[in-house]
Parts: C-alpha cells; sequence; structure tokens
C-alpha cells in the first residue's frame, strides 16, 4: 500500500518483467503499480485506532531433500 503522499508525489509507477524462457523467446510485461491508486476509496483503509489490517502470510511447505 502506498502512502497518499508517495501517489500524490508520484505521478507513474511502471515495472517492467523482461523474461526468456527455454527455446529463446522474449516475454514482456509493463505493470502499472498506480493504477487505480489515485480512485476514491470505497471502504476505510485502517482500522480504528489508525492500525492497519494485519495481512496473513502464507506458509510453504518444508522443502524435501
Amino acid at each position: 500500500m502506498f502512502s497518499k503522499r508517495f501517489i500524490d508525489e508520484v505521478r507513474a509507477f511502471h515495472l517492467r518483467i523482461q523474461v526468456v524462457d527455454s527455446v529463446g523467446d522474449t516475454h514482456e510485461r509493463i505493470i502499472d503499480c498506480l493504477k487505480g491508486a489515485r480512485e476514491p476509496v470505497a471502504a476505510p483503509v485502517e482500522w480504528p485506532g489508525g492500525r492497519t489490517r494485519p495481512v496473513p502470510v502464507p506458509r510453504a511447505a518444508p522443502r524435501a531433500e
């Protein structure tokens, strides 16, 4: 989540990912990281008291070696 100040000051933030697959083809994706960030939010972003909601972190199963 970006802060309001960041969204107000940064005009564009794009992430460019480029990969070469096993047969040598190049694939590229450009992601607009601020897409939708300037749209009004329908639900509150923070809980009462200014706390942000905890985000669950998925745990990966141990790798068999």
